[in-house]
């Protein structure tokens, strides 16, 4: 148990228990299955954030529509489907939030007429 021990995926070394232990549990060499249910693939333990980040297809994300409205959540490879079934949700919330700067817009430009009026009449007043 005490005798020494190099770790055969990272070649660090320590006590046979401890690297039969803890360090197997922290090995940033050891091959881990990615946590991604439909994946399967094993990954090393150093690598595992970019796997899913960038290569599984099977990492949850929103829809690139989240943007506007969209909440739908799925696995990268079913998103293609989504999307494709989903045109006309996508450009309804498109409307909708085009719409709706639109009303922003009008209340802005009337808030800074009536800015405008005011300051005329301080000018006004001053002469």
């Amino acid at each position: 148990l005490l005798r020494q021990h190099t770790c055969e995926h990272c070649s660090a070394k320590g006590t046979y228990l401890e690297m039969t232990g803890v360090h197997i549990n922290i090995c940033p060499d050891y091959m881990i299955p990615c946590p991604n249910r439909g994946c399967g693939k094993k990954i090393k333990r150093k690598n595992i954030n970019s796997h899913r980040s960038a290569e599984c297809e099977w990492e949850i994300i929103n829809c690139p529509y989240s943007n506007i409205g969209c909440v739908f959540k799925s696995p990268k490879c079913k998103i293609p489907d989504h999307k494709a079934t989903s045109n006309d949700y996508h450009l309804e919330l498109s409307v909708a939030l085009i719409m709706k700067q639109k009303e922003q817009q009008e209340e802005q430009t009337i808030q800074l007429m009536k800015q405008k009026e005011q300051q005329e009449e301080q000018m006004k007043q001053l002469r």
